[in-house]
């Protein structure tokens, strides 16, 4: 786009008199932001079905949306021109916020010039084709640092900006009506309907183009606010990808398998791929020909596999520098990287490979915080679901329904994956995106068929009773026998019950016997994810020991145990767990022992009978064998999860208003979680947090940030069932949680003190 269609002389002159950055003026960040949105749409892909009612009724044509998002990146910060932000800045310094706003001050400026822009360059777009697309761009320009809501900058109604170097008027109206007439404008395109095989979606018209304009201008931003290339930010070709992750299997003395060649040369739009675990799934999954995509998205349900496979990415395929990863202890995981200057680049999903939970790409189809930046980043790049297996029937539906969004609208191309996956999931990945099998059904065959590690082994007993562990001779005795042991329990509670059990039977803290569960303070699941790289190392190697666990070592973890003692879980759960014991198939076949339960919290009871009636007359010749049982299974539990996939849940997030959808995540699992601070042993934890917040006021930024990490530390996401949390309104206020009335030990987790309280 030439420059002096945009700025007229006057304008540019103003604007190099003033700086837009601590370094360089206002017309040259302009310029470079503008460039960068030129570069980036290059790239982008933009659907025509939520377009269709501004290409028709509007006469508005794909150019014309093109040329709008790139003039808007060129005028988004004319309000730098304000004499007050200047000012303000000079005075305080360049990074100290300024009290004038200076987003929306550039309403005024940027209406008129694209307002004459459209009237030269698309005399054929209606005059209200022309409205809408110039309301579009003001909206996004007064919302590239805040999302919108409608009480944004309601308290700068009557203020007016003073424009350096600029002698004429431009225009009549308050910044704030210009926003407010913007925002009326494009609220007033109604969302469509469209029928598919899966019943009626809804179109998201107006949050699809304000997406489109607000991502690119937010992502141009911060290119050119960073002096980053594009070829910092997206990936240059298939070769890099490919390439990297051949280097790195070689480096092992890994050849490709005959599925791993195969998939070489296949390219799709939506697929899914199954492979017995310890089959290399990773490495199959980013081996796809895929050219001209953007950037690679692999996303894992927690933060310790992320943490695992960010780790995998950085050091084996790809490099930190290639590398984003963003879960909900980010900043946690940086700071303690002394990387905290980089949080911006991995929470918005900036650098070329990303490792995230689905939590994140979840969020950005609910407009969370910031979310057309973290929607742009899925725009004509490759998805990779894993695990897909290990989600409840409420968000499956939730995840389904995200993407046929990026499939539709943003040309995401999409990997769902799993060792487990069922005939229930896979029929509705072919309905609703036309999925397909990536991998050949005879290859696929033959690598289950092939495979038989473990010989199940029910138990008519418990391994917990009436809150009590009756004995531990059995696990100890094969301890003793140099073996590594999961043992494998469905509550909090019963895990750290085995654990005090094994402890008494003369077993040392961390170096015989460890404990994990999902329960422990943020700092403490940090040195959890650590410890659990440790056991995987060669110090370990030949070291008998004994892992107590809940289900949060199903999705994942490669270390490989000799032999499993676990409660009965839903099947696809229980093949999970067994995937933990001889994992390469390297021993003879390995036992897995499972015991009885008397609550089936936090499942289900239907889906333990389920489970219970096949393993009565289940025999394990090959891992086929699990498949097959494990559809069995899906088909015995199909009307509850199909209550759920016939649901719609992304349908309530089609406005372009920030919304709060962690709200709705946090159910996930089917209980409430929140964020909670035991008070700890004789309030030891509470004293301090609470020390820490009556000097808050006092501390300067650096020391805010010390002391936000030594309050984060601290936190648990709870499962709240009897357990009421205390409201304190300092720590309220400013981290948005509560205490809660429990005993704390980095060994065992939160030990709650309520005599009927249950954790799992």
């Amino acid at each position: 786009m030439e420059r002096q269609y945009i700025f007229s002389e006057e304008l540019v002159n103003a604007l190099k008199s003033v700086r837009g950055k601590e370094d360089e003026d206002l017309y040259t960040h302009l310029s470079k932001t503008g460039k960068a949105s030129e570069e980036i749409l290059k790239r982008m892909v933009i659907s025509n079905e939520p377009l269709r009612i501004l290409l028709n009724q509007y006469s508005i044509n794909k150019g014309a949306i093109r040329d709008v998002i790139i003039l808007h990146a060129y005028l988004h910060d004319l309000g730098k021109l304000d004499r007050d932000f200047q000012e303000e800045k000079n005075e305080r310094g360049w990074d100290k916020p300024s009290s004038s706003p200076h987003a929306l001050f550039s309403l005024p400026l940027a209406k008129g010039i694209i307002e004459d822009y459209l009237s030269k360059r698309y005399r054929d777009i209606s005059e209200s084709g022309k409205e809408v697309l110039t309301a579009f761009a003001l909206l996004s320009i007064a919302t590239h640092h805040s999302d919108y809501h409608r009480c944004l900058y309601e308290s700068y109604r009557f203020d007016e900006p003073e424009y350096m170097g600029i002698n004429r008027e431009y225009g009549s109206l308050y910044a704030y009506d210009i926003l407010e007439n913007a925002w009326d404008t494009v609220n007033k395109i109604p969302d469509g309907e469209k029928e598919t095989a899966c019943g009626k979606r809804r179109i998201p018209r107006k949050r699809y183009v304000y997406s489109l304009f607000n991502g690119v201008l937010r992502l141009s931003d911060w290119l050119a606010s960073g002096r980053l290339g594009i070829e910092k930010v997206f990936v240059s070709g298939i070769e890099e990808i490919q390439g990297s992750v051949e280097k790195s299997m070689r480096g092992k003395g890994w050849e490709l398998r005959d599925y791993q060649g195969h998939i070489k040369g296949v390219s799709f739009d939506c697929g899914f791929l199954r492979l017995p675990t310890g089959d290399g799934k990773t490495e199959t999954a980013l081996l796809p020909n895929f050219g001209g995509i953007n950037k690679v998205i692999y996303t894992l349900p927690t933060v310790t596999t992320v943490e695992s496979m960010r780790h995998r990415f950085e050091d084996d395929y790809f490099g930190r520098d290639k590398v984003s990863f963003s879960h909900h202890l980010l900043f946690l995981s940086l700071h303690d990287d002394e990387r905290l200057e980089e949080r911006i680049y991995h929470k918005y999903n900036i650098k070329k490979v990303v490792a995230t939970t689905i939590d994140r790409v979840l969020l950005a189809l609910m407009n969370c915080r910031h979310y057309p930046l973290l929607e742009i980043s899925l725009n004509n790049s490759y998805l990779i679901v894993d695990e897909i297996h290990s989600y409840s029937p409420f968000t499956l539906s939730l995840i389904l329904n995200g993407l046929e969004y990026l499939k539709n609208y943003h040309n995401t191309r999409i990997l769902v994956m799993s060792a487990t996956l069922p005939k229930l999931i896979e029929e509705e990945l072919v309905k609703r995106l036309g999925a397909r099998e990536v991998l050949p059904a005879d290859m696929v065959e033959r690598r289950y068929s092939s495979k038989k590690r473990v010989q199940i082994r029910i138990r008519d007993d418990y391994l917990v009773k009436n809150g009590d562990v009756d004995d531990v001779s059995e696990i100890v005795k094969e301890f003793r026998k140099g073996k590594k042991i999961l043992v494998v329990l469905n509550t909090v509670d019963r895990a750290r019950a085995v654990y005090e059990k094994l402890k008494e039977a003369g077993l040392r803290y961390e170096k015989d016997i460890f404990l994990i569960h999902g329960r422990f303070s943020q700092e403490d699941k940090m040195d959890k994810m650590k410890l659990l790289e440790k056991l995987k190392g060669n110090g370990f190697k030949n070291k008998a020991f004994i892992l107590v666990s809940t289900q949060v070592v199903e999705v994942s973890l490669n270390i490989d145990f000799d032999m499993m003692f676990t409660e009965v879980s839903p099947f696809d759960s229980l093949i999970q767990r067994c995937g933990r014991v001889n994992r390469y198939g390297e021993k003879a076949i390995s036992d897995v022992y499972v015991f009885k339960v008397e609550k089936e919290l936090p499942y289900k009871d239907f889906q333990l009978r389920a489970t219970l009636g096949i393993l009565e007359d289940f025999e394990l010749e090959s891992e086929r064998d699990f498949l097959n049982a494990n559809d069995e299974y899906y088909e015995g539990v199909r009307g509850e999860y199909e209550k759920e996939l016939e649901k719609t849940p992304l349908a309530d997030f089609t406005d372009i208003s920030r919304s709060f959808g962690e709200k709705l995540l946090r159910t996930r699992d089917s209980f409430m979680t929140l964020p909670v601070i035991p008070t700890g042993r004789n309030d030891e934890i509470y004293t301090h947090v609470k020390g820490i917040l009556s000097k808050w006021s006092e501390m300067k930024d650096k020391e805010k940030i010390e002391a936000k990490v030594n309050i984060l530390r601290n936190v648990i996401d709870l499962p709240i069932y009897k357990v009421k949390p205390w409201g304190d309104g300092d720590l309220y206020e400013k981290f948005g949680m509560s205490f809660v009335n429990a005993d704390y030990s980095s060994e065992v987790g939160i030990i709650v003190k309520e005599k009927e309280a249950l954790i799992w």
